[in-house]
């Protein structure tokens, strides 16, 4: 019980963390989003569309050698695009904690993490990828959040095979365990500029007592924002029921549904900044503020969550336009909280 309170007083501490500097936060989570889902997923699903256009996903990769080398490669682009992003991501919540938040020397700094990383780095990264995508899966419902699925035919038999299913969870477990073994080992790459075995040693020695705390930490912070997650898509549902067979219907049905992504949207960034401190312990990395003038840091923050407000005015157009789009394909009476269900 007493570890549940820490684990919510960590929710509380840098909750009020991430509020104080909102506008940083959402410039650059917002920012990686519209990039992921305006160009990055629908460029890749193009390309999967065109490598599988004319035999099928089981039929290329049992007879087709070349478009499983296709596969590989764009897998590859794919792994290296999104650790990209999580080097941009890191670098950037470091910085703004230090209140040294310049978007050219990030990049910067981005760009050169990114291009010292090895193969060790690319499957610590996969690691992380693995055990996170079924979370993401279980805690938000809506469109756009789950563009990368898992094929029809893998569930088909993941749903009907029990031994399957053991097995699948069992293997998760095994790697959420080296995953929290491992926790540290990526940022002290990226960050301290740790040789990749020394990140994964010096990681192995510091969660050696810890594993139990923090996957307790995990859960807590899972349960907490599934809470909220699960409540949004319940007032999104109840607005669309208490609508249902009005002339406005439709209409409301867009509403709800960009409101419940913009508010995914806000929850993933949040969620992912109480995610990083998990990863970046002020025993391991600083995060103090530079020494610069209050109405300096006051003024520049203004600027910033202008600029913030501005992104999310062309972020929620955008989910806006998306949204009808995507509506035309359902039933005009049907109340919809994700683009999955059908």
């Amino acid at each position: 019980m007493r570890q549940i309170q820490f684990d919510l007083h960590f929710i509380e501490h840098y909750t009020n963390v991430f509020f104080k500097n909102w506008g940083s936060y959402l410039v650059f989570f917002f920012g990686i989003g519209f990039s992921c889902q305006s160009i990055l997923f629908p460029l890749f699903n193009h390309l999967t569309n065109l490598i599988t256009s004319h035999h099928g996903i089981r039929n290329t990769l049992a007879n087709q050698p070349i478009s499983i080398l296709l596969f590989f490669l764009e897998f590859c682009l794919i792994l290296a695009s999104l650790l990209l992003f999580f080097i941009f991501i890191v670098v950037s919540v470091t910085n703004i904690s230090r209140d040294t938040f310049e978007l050219r020397l990030i990049w910067q700094e981005t760009w050169h993490n990114f291009f010292k990383q090895g193969v060790l780095s690319y499957l610590l990264f996969v690691g992380y990828l693995v055990i996170l995508y079924p979370l993401v899966r279980l805690l938000f419902l809506s469109s756009f959040l789950s563009n990368f699925v898992l094929p029809q035919f893998f569930l088909d038999d993941f749903y009907t095979k029990t031994s399957y299913a053991f097995g699948i969870l069992l293997v998760y477990l095994v790697l959420l365990y080296f995953g929290i073994r491992l926790l540290y080992a990526l940022p002290l790459i990226i960050l301290k500029s740790y040789r990749p075995m020394q990140a994964i040693k010096r990681s192995w020695n510091l969660t050696k007592q810890a594993v139990l705390e923090i996957f307790q930490r995990v859960l807590v912070i899972f349960i907490f924002f599934a809470i909220i997650a699960y409540f949004l898509t319940g007032i999104s549902y109840l607005i669309q029921i208490i609508f249902k067979g009005s002339s406005i219907f439709f209409e409301v049905r867009i509403f709800s549904l960009t409101f419940l992504e913009i508010c995914n949207n806000f929850l993933i960034a949040w969620i992912s900044f109480l995610g990083l401190q998990l990863m970046l312990p002020a025993k391991l990395f600083s995060t103090q503020p530079a020494f610069m003038h209050v109405n300096k840091i006051a003024k520049k923050r203004r600027y910033i969550r202008i600029l913030a407000l501005i992104i999310l005015g062309i972020w929620s157009v955008f989910l806006l336009h998306l949204t009808t789009i995507q509506l035309q394909d359902f039933p005009s009476s049907q109340p919809v909280i994700s683009f999955k269900q059908k």
